[in-house]
């Protein structure tokens, strides 16, 4: 089980990746345009999960204008969260995730949670839980360092 308090968190969401040009454009263009056309890019390195991401029913083809408007929202209650000195949060980030803006997300994720520990994988994209075997391999090695083991009996993760 999970030592108490931690939590693992894989290529988290603070801000999106372009941040000041997502929310320029949301700005200019939610008045008239509820949605725009999503564009999947290759996530992972795993090759028959990049094909299988834009046929997946549960994947929208557009990214909602009212998404990034609750983003909006979201990113100051976040940053004016107090510390938390309780919470252990294990944060699993992707050097070469293109999704989330992963330097500054870190910095500010570190500055809530004094306690992080973090594994920053060099060659890793951001759908972390689908990427290729061996980064996969990486971070559950690292988290059963950490003391993150099975979840329940015979069954890991």
């Amino acid at each position: 089980p999970a030592v108490d308090g931690d939590v693992v968190l894989l290529a988290p969401l603070v801000r999106a990746s372009h941040w000041h040009w997502v929310s320029l454009m949301h700005r200019l263009l939610s008045p008239w345009k509820r949605s725009v056309k999503r564009d999947f890019a290759a996530n992972s390195h795993n090759t028959q999960f990049n094909a299988f991401l834009p046929t997946d029913p549960l994947q929208s083809a557009t990214i909602s204008a009212d998404w990034v408007g609750a983003l909006k929202r979201w990113i100051p209650q976040f940053t004016a969260l107090a510390p938390r000195q309780d919470l252990k949060p294990l944060v699993v980030q992707g050097q070469q995730d293109a999704t989330v803006d992963w330097r500054h997300n870190l910095k500010v994720i570190e500055q809530k949670y004094p306690n992080l520990r973090s594994l920053s994988i060099p060659s890793a994209r951001h759908q972390l839980a689908n990427e290729s075997e061996p980064l996969r391999q990486q971070y559950l090695d690292w988290l059963d360092q950490q003391g993150f083991a099975e979840t329940a009996p015979g069954k890991r993760y």
